[in-house]
């Protein structure tokens, strides 16, 4: 059974994973991308060209489209996948959104793109499609060739420490000619009658296997062709195309110096450079099932990042986290306040200390006021200090993605 066949007998994501089209989560996500990929400065009256790569059922391509119309930004999207199977799904799914005349599907390979006109797309979605091709060099090639400049490309990659496990029982399941549709009963049984010494019952993402649907189960354990990457091999894949990664996400969860006590092991951790650093994170962390990124053109054409002395920009606060940092407005003195994210199918927290300012600036920033607003509120004295620490909670806040930052002038 070659991919495409699989994903016809298995379309993925399930159908009934459904309940979660309204809530688009980075690298679908318009205020990430705009932060990360175009520096915030995204015009939101400009059409927004969008390919989602291996578009599967339409789950992420369906909730991006939705997001996009309740933000107001006008777009075009065009999904293509191997299985037509899937296509359909995701074009009811598409259907049912009323999002039909916004969003085209097509059966077709990502390698076809070789011969689209080139640069004909600001943004690409490649979420759990690079596992699945068959050369990610040359499906990296063709999407770099289509990639306007600027414009990016948004990723959600398999990695490789956190999916142990995963691969010996794949193989297992091959060798005893367990790769079928019908194989998953009893593929499910070898698996319940495995020895507690085997990573199944080691690793937390693996031990729903009882629970989770066909659909599901076949695509992690009965899949052709699935690999999983480190973020050193993901960085010199997307490099060797023409893309630059940007930043891992969330970025506490790369960030080396974070899990790192020793002060000597830090200023080492530091001086690496960004792929390095992300790399080391990976190995200090161990369980990282999932790599989520984006990637920008790296021919210069990209913009050179958040600049903080740009008086245009404003904060976008993700809603969960408004509510969370609206507990520190109550004690003007100083607060403490816990910051949760999700990541690797798990709910973290950052615990952020805040000074008086901090807090000051925070009200303004979740208001809405732009950075130039939030300086004239202060005495000229106070600005060097206002702007080291609007510099620290905006990066603090960015780092579990409860903040991003869009140029005002560009649509409200």
């Amino acid at each position: 059974m070659d991919i495409r066949e699989f994903y016809e007998a298995f379309p993925y994501p399930p159908r009934d994973a459904g309940g979660q089209e309204d809530t688009p989560a980075p690298p679908s996500d318009f205020a990430a991308i705009n932060h990360h990929v175009f520096a915030g400065h995204w015009r939101r009256d400009r059409m927004f060209r969008i390919l989602s790569a291996g578009c599967g059922t339409g789950m992420t391509s369906t909730a991006f489209a939705r997001h996009l119309v309740a933000r107001g930004v006008p777009f075009s999207m065009l999904c293509i996948d191997v299985s037509q199977a899937s296509l359909e799904i995701a074009r009811s799914r598409a259907a049912a959104a009323g999002l039909s005349e916004v969003i085209e599907f097509r059966c077709a390979p990502i390698e076809a793109l070789e011969t689209h006109p080139a640069g004909c797309f600001d943004y690409i979605d490649l979420s759990g499609v690079l596992n699945h091709v068959e050369d990610p060099a040359r499906v990296l090639a063709a999407l770099s060739r289509v990639t306007a400049a600027p414009g990016g490309i948004g990723v959600m990659a398999y990695g490789r420490l956190g999916r142990t496990g995963i691969y010996p029982i794949q193989d297992a399941l091959r060798s005893l000619g367990l790769a079928g549709a019908g194989d998953v009963p009893a593929a499910r049984a070898l698996l319940r009658a495995l020895p507690e010494t085997n990573w199944l019952w080691r690793n937390p993402i693996l031990a729903d296997f009882e629970t989770i649907s066909d659909v599901e189960f076949a695509d992690r354990f009965l899949n052709p062709r699935d690999r999983a990457f480190s973020v050193r091999e993901l960085c010199d894949l997307f490099e060797a195309a023409g893309f630059a990664p940007e930043a891992f996400l969330p970025p506490i969860v790369y960030d080396a110096g974070a899990l790192l006590r020793d002060e000597e092991a830090r200023r080492r951790a530091g001086a690496l450079s960004k792929a390095e650093h992300w790399h080391l994170a990976e190995q200090l962390q161990g369980s990282l099932h999932k790599h989520s990124f984006y990637a920008v053109r790296s021919d210069g054409t990209a913009p050179s990042g958040i600049n903080f002395a740009d008086d245009d920009y404003r904060a976008v606060i993700r809603e969960p986290s408004r509510r969370e940092l609206a507990t520190a407005f109550a004690d003007k003195s100083g607060a403490r306040v816990s910051i949760g994210f999700d990541h690797d199918g798990r709910r973290r927290g950052m615990a952020l200390v805040l000074t008086k300012l901090e807090i000051e600036l925070l009200e303004l920033l979740c208001d809405g006021t732009a950075f130039g607003g939030i300086r004239a509120a202060f005495p000229p004295a106070d600005i060097a200090t206002v702007n080291a620490a609007l510099e620290r909670v905006c990066r603090a806040l960015n780092s579990v993605g409860a903040l991003y930052l869009e140029a005002a002038s560009n649509g409200s």
